[in-house]
């Protein structure tokens, strides 16, 4: 006997066969008014009753027969609440019995399919749990269905592929999370029943605290976390810690440790704005690697070399954390004074360039000069008062340099060529910048060296023949001389006291005018009296 259904509105057929041997006749019989029909033999009489779909339903879902049960919920047109929850249990128990079986990966299928909350899931893998919800969740009676399964632990290899299933469904159940708690925010309602609907089907509960008082996006992301470290799934897991996420706090630093995935665990620091730990932990991880029991993990260990990743933290943070830059600085710039140069460079200006000077006084006096550089190359700013402090450190820079016979000190030529580079720029900034005191800064050269310098702060001061003479007899140059005239002269026939373009720090560079008057226009004269004085005209 076959039945059908003649009135659905499904595109599947609702067909049922049922066996029945020799029978002569059929009688349909409306005497209980469930539609009866009557099936006869020469040696029996039966009776088929019509029996509601969702009871039916209900009955081959105790029976075990879950894919039968399925295919007629989709077959039933009326789909009410009832029929979603008893749908949902559905799907629910057809998963366990696969999950019962090892068959994870449609065993998760139909908890997908499912609306119920991710914690149904989640107690099937409690070693994915923060350590709360674990106790918790083994307190639980365990699914009769369930009572002979040993659930996956994340240490078994053999339990990959059960891991494997999982983390798609995680990953869906987050976006579903996050996008109901957004929808709560904007709403500010939840539906009578405390579930919310929508699009993807029903999320329980999805904002309570589960089991050990934690929270369902918690129990997700610490279950992700877990997944990404079975599945050694690192870029996966790097993305996913840079990000926003829920995941509890101490099961996260226990388990990175425990595999040396600190770079993971910083990102987690950083995304939680726990800025002094990570950077510790970055910092030890440089001058104290010894410290770690669990060397780090061959995977980021290349991202632990140097000072790279302190450097590019630093850089990270906003300019609220500017004594914290300071702070974490220092260690750098002791092993990488360059690349802590780029983190004052990078953060100028919203890191204080007075703040940064200081800094540098006490734990890198070396970087003063290029950093002063840096911020006169900078337009604005305060460019008399830098020039000034430049000045003072390129001199001292020099005389503590040059040796007793007025040459650099240190062995090579690399140091030469340092000083030498020292100088020039003194040079130019003598014979350009205003603001200094030449009389001061005369009284800080070496006695008989540095010439040069000497005679650039003498034409400040209107002293041409104190200056020519250092060329003429001192250097010994009378190109210089002439250079040097060439440059006063000029300064004082223009009459206008501005910087004139010149050849750099040279004698003849341009510089920075006094009013003219009848000693710079007669520059001339001093140098011919020098060298008929000297014999040398």
């Amino acid at each position: 006997i076959e039945v059908r259904s003649l009135h659905r509105e499904s595109s599947h057929a609702v067909v049922q066969t049922i066996s029945l041997k020799n029978v002569s006749f059929c009688s349909s019989s409306s005497h209980s008014g469930k539609g009866n029909l009557l099936l006869g033999s020469q040696s029996s009489i039966h009776m088929l009753s019509c029996v509601p779909l969702l009871e039916q339903i209900q009955q081959l879902g105790k029976s075990g027969e879950f894919e039968e049960a399925l295919r007629l919920c989709d077959s039933m047109s009326d789909e009410d609440h009832v029929w979603r929850i008893t749908k949902s249990g559905l799907h629910q128990r057809y998963g366990w019995a696969l999950f019962a079986r090892k068959m994870y990966t449609e065993a998760i299928r139909q908890f997908s399919l499912s609306s119920k909350s991710p914690r149904h899931v989640l107690r099937l893998y409690p070693s994915l749990l923060p350590e709360a919800a674990r106790v918790a969740v083994q307190s639980l009676p365990k699914l009769v269905v369930l009572k002979d399964c040993r659930y996956p632990d994340r240490s078994e290899v053999s339990d990959v592929p059960a891991f494997k299933a999982l983390l798609p469904y995680l990953l869906q159940q987050r976006r579903k999370i996050l996008e109901f708690c957004k929808e709560k925010r904007d709403s500010n309602r939840r539906s009578s029943f405390g579930v919310l609907e929508n699009n993807d089907g029903l999320i329980e509960d999805a904002v309570e605290e589960g089991w050990g008082g934690i929270d369902l996006i918690q129990l997700v992301d610490t279950g992700l976390l877990h997944c990404f470290l079975v599945l050694e799934d690192w870029d996966q897991m790097l993305k996913f810690l840079q990000e926003k996420n829920n995941v509890d706090i101490a099961e996260a630093e226990q388990v990175l440790q425990k595999k040396g995935h600190y770079i993971e665990l910083i990102l987690l620091y950083r995304q939680l704005e726990r800025h002094h730990e990570a950077l510790g932990m970055l910092k030890s991880l440089v001058i104290r690697p010894d410290t770690f029991q669990v060397p780090p993990h061959e995977s980021t260990i290349n991202n632990l070399k140097g000072t790279n990743a302190s450097i590019e933290y630093l850089l990270y943070l906003d300019d609220q954390h500017e004594d914290l830059v300071l702070e974490h600085s220092k260690w750098i710039v002791q092993y990488d004074p360059q690349g802590a140069f780029r983190i004052f460079t990078y953060r100028y200006p919203s890191l204080s360039s007075e703040k940064v000077l200081e800094h540098l006084k006490d734990y890198a006096p070396g970087l003063r000069i290029k950093y002063l550089e840096f911020l006169i190359s900078k337009e604005g700013g305060d460019l008399k008062g830098l020039q000034d402090k430049l000045i003072i450190l390129l001199l001292d820079e020099v005389v503590s340099r040059l040796g007793a016979d007025g040459r650099a000190g240190g062995e090579g030529q690399d140091a030469k060529e340092e000083v030498a580079g020292y100088r020039e720029r003194l040079q130019s900034l003598l014979a350009t910048s205003e603001g200094f005191s030449p009389e001061w800064l005369l009284s800080q050269l070496p006695e008989g060296h540095m010439l040069e310098e000497r005679a650039l702060l003498l034409r400040r001061l209107g002293k041409h023949r104190e200056a020519l003479g250092i060329y003429i007899h001192g250097l010994g140059s009378e190109d210089l001389a002439l250079r040097y005239c060439e440059g006063v002269y000029q300064s004082a026939a223009g009459g206008n006291g501005k910087l004139l373009s010149g050849d750099g720090g040279g004698p003849g560079a341009g510089g920075l005018s006094q009013s003219p008057g009848d000693g710079d226009l007669n520059v001339y004269l001093d140098l011919m009296r020098i060298l008929l004085e000297s014999g040398e005209g």
